[in-house]
């Protein structure tokens, strides 16, 4: 079959396939409820993230002023990249400055011997400031190392990102 010059082949299939993906059809797409609303559990120090992330490239990039004709050919090509890298690197280590003292605790309760008593968050967080001579310094153990991991981590994530926006030609704000 052709139209305006463009060659359409049929395929029957087509037809079965229809009949499938529409409504009134039992194993349709359509008639299967949606998935569970996903775990919030990462919601907070994603917010974090991001939040953290816009906040330093806004304060480091100036406003665009003009519209560029391609996203290659942006004078500020390089100035972007190192606001992505800076930018990343700096929202990694605020993340996880945030979050590692809910990780420490987290990983010391999973680490709690099999049949001992099960504590929640807050009272494994007591037990391990007591522990260590008090203060927050347990709750922060393995920060260096984390920030050495999430750091470039972060800011690699965050150039990649920043090159395939400009390179898909969706750069503006």
């Amino acid at each position: 079959m052709t139209w305006g010059g463009i060659v359409f082949l049929s395929f029957p299939f087509l037809s079965s396939l229809s009949l499938l993906l529409s409504a009134s059809h039992p194993l349709s797409p359509l008639s299967i409820p949606p998935p569970p609303p996903p775990n919030p559990q990462p919601l907070p120090p994603q917010a974090i993230f991001f939040v953290v992330y816009e906040s330093l490239r806004r304060s480091l990039l100036p406003p665009p002023t003009t519209p560029t004709t391609t996203p290659a050919t942006s004078p500020h090509v390089w100035a972007d990249a190192a606001a992505a890298i800076a930018c990343g690197a700096g929202a990694g280590a605020a993340m996880w400055g945030a979050v590692l003292p809910i990780d420490a605790v987290k990983t010391a309760i999973q680490a709690a011997p099999p049949g001992s008593r099960r504590a929640g968050l807050a009272e494994t967080a007591g037990a391990l400031m007591r522990a260590v001579g008090g203060g927050v310094r347990p709750l922060y153990a393995g920060l260096g190392p984390t920030l050495c991991r999430a750091a470039p981590a972060n800011a690699a994530q965050w150039l990649a990102w920043e090159l395939a926006v400009r390179g898909l030609g969706a750069g503006g704000e």
